[in-house]
């Protein structure tokens, strides 16, 4: 994520139970970054780049676009994100299992904190980019040795959505949003 100052943002991991990984190390041509776990374990980058943030306009295939960071305690881990990189958080959902802890920026929402499930080992962050077609990207994942860890349903973004693991464990997210949100399936 991106921040004005990656030494302050180790100081304030640090001072709220964090832990930094990778001191703000400086990239020639790129910007300042740091690696980091939250108060809570899970693992995450900060960035303040050589030439700034570029301007928010709408994804394209094969951008990132979302990120579910999944913890134990989403109001806990809210209030760290939001000193961190002063983000705005609202909540949304009204059922229990489906509340999500929006992060949002500029006025743009950036990633929603998930609980962790009781049985999932441990906290972490679910990247998700923008797809022409996630069932081809599905079949093509598939093919090449991947796992199918949640398959396009028709109850998920009108089944425009899927998680994917690699044939070494990592693990991302597809989804083509336009599609989804052009069927109603998401606003």
């Amino acid at each position: 994520m991106s921040v004005a100052d990656p030494a302050l943002a180790a100081r304030y991991v640090e001072a709220r139970g964090g832990k930094v990984v990778v001191a703000p190390t400086p990239f020639a041509g790129r910007g300042t970054h740091a690696l980091f776990r939250d108060d809570t374990g899970a693992l995450f980058g900060v960035l303040k780049s050589d030439t700034g943030d570029p301007p928010d306009r709408p994804v394209t295939a094969g951008e990132f676009m979302w990120v579910d960071p999944f913890t134990r305690d989403p109001v806990q881990a809210a209030e760290f994100y939001r000193g961190l990189a002063t983000f705005k958080v609202s909540v949304k959902g009204a059922a229990p299992e489906m509340v999500r802890h929006v992060l949002a920026t500029g006025g743009v929402a950036r990633a929603s904190l998930i609980a962790l499930p009781k049985d999932a080992a441990d906290p972490g962050w679910l990247p998700f980019v923008q797809v022409d077609d996630v069932a081809a990207v599905v079949r093509t994942a598939t093919a090449l040795g991947g796992t199918i860890l949640l398959a396009p349903r028709p109850d998920r973004l009108n089944g425009h959505v899927a998680v994917i693991a690699d044939p070494h464990g990592g693990i991302l997210g597809v989804v083509n949003r336009a599609e989804a949100v052009k069927k109603g399936g998401a606003k």
